[in-house]
C-alpha cells in the first residue's frame, strides 16, 4: 500500500513539475484583461469629471481643481493596473509607450488643476493644449491595436 502510494505520489509530482510553463498573453488576451480595467477607470473619471465641470460653470475652481486631482488618482490606479498586466511579447515595445504616454499625463492634469485652484487663466489655456496633445499622442498609438475601450482611454 506504501509502495502504491509513493508511486502515486512521485508520479503525479513528475505531472507537476514538468508541466508547460503558461503561453505568453497574446493581443487577443491581453485586448480582453486591458478593456474592463480602461472602461472602469474612464466610467469613474466621467462621474468625477462632470462634477469637475459643474464647478467650473459655477465659478468654483477650488472645488474644480479638487475634482480634477481626484479623476487623476483614478486615472492614475487605471495606469497601474495596466502596467501590472503581462504583455504580449511582439508589443511589449508598443505598450510600453502607450503606459509611459499615459502615464506622461499625470503631471499635466496636475499642473492644470493647479492653475485651475489658482484661477490662473492663461496656464489653464496652455495646459489644457498640452494634455489635449497629450491625450491625442497617447490615443494614436493604440489606434489601430483592437481595444474596444482603451482606445480611447486618456482621451
Amino acid at each position: 500500500m506504501r509502495k502504491a502510494l509513493a508511486l502515486v505520489l512521485s508520479l503525479g509530482l513528475t505531472a507537476i513539475w514538468t508541466a508547460p510553463a503558461a503561453a505568453a498573453p497574446t493581443r487577443v488576451d491581453y485586448v480582453a484583461q486591458a478593456d474592463p480595467i480602461c472602461l472602469a477607470t474612464a466610467q469613474s473619471e466621467s462621474t468625477i469629471a462632470a462634477a469637475a465641470v459643474t464647478d467650473v460653470n459655477k465659478g468654483r475652481f477650488k472645488a474644480a481643481a479638487h475634482e480634477l486631482r481626484r479623476a487623476g488618482h483614478v486615472f492614475g490606479g487605471g495606469v497601474d493596473q495596466l502596467a501590472a498586466l503581462e504583455r504580449p511579447p511582439a508589443d511589449a515595445p508598443l505598450l510600453g509607450a502607450w503606459i509611459d504616454s499615459l502615464r506622461a499625463q499625470l503631471p499635466i492634469l496636475r499642473r492644470f488643476a493647479r492653475a485651475l485652484n489658482r484661477t490662473q487663466v492663461k496656464r489653464i489655456r496652455q495646459t489644457a493644449r498640452r494634455l489635449i496633445l497629450a491625450e491625442e499622442k497617447t490615443s494614436a498609438l493604440v489606434d489601430d491595436y483592437g481595444f474596444a475601450f482603451c482606445g480611447e482611454f486618456g482621451a
